[in-house]
């Protein structure tokens, strides 16, 4: 089970398949990167494909606090800078979609 800690200490799970440039998959609300399944082994032959969870979704840790797009945002901004990702391509489907609008305005103090 992969995993990273984010800044505030919360624990996020991630799938990864493929190698190449980086393509990470985010779900919509209460969806988990198994909504992705059937799409990640066919995009795997051309992309280093990561799908994550959100933080009180599916595999990661359920928390009760900070379920807000900025702080979603922030926590794949965190986990891109663990795995010291470059030129990373974002998918997002429903909230997905918002989280990666919101990710070019993140700050760290969130």
């Amino acid at each position: 089970m992969a995993s990273i800690q984010t800044n505030d200490g919360v624990t996020v799970y991630y799938q990864e398949r493929g190698t190449g440039r980086p393509l990470v998959m985010l779900p919509g609300w209460t969806c988990t990167s198994n909504f992705f399944r059937k799409n990640m082994e066919e995009l795997a032959k051309r992309f280093s494909v990561i799908a994550v969870d959100f933080r009180g979704h599916g595999e990661s840790e359920k928390v009760g606090f900070s379920h807000r797009i900025a702080r979603y945002a922030k926590d794949i901004s965190d986990l891109i800078t663990k795995l010291d990702l470059d030129d990373v391509t974002l998918l997002g489907w429903s909230m997905g979609a918002a989280v990666c609008c919101q990710r070019g305005h993140i700050h760290t103090d969130l």
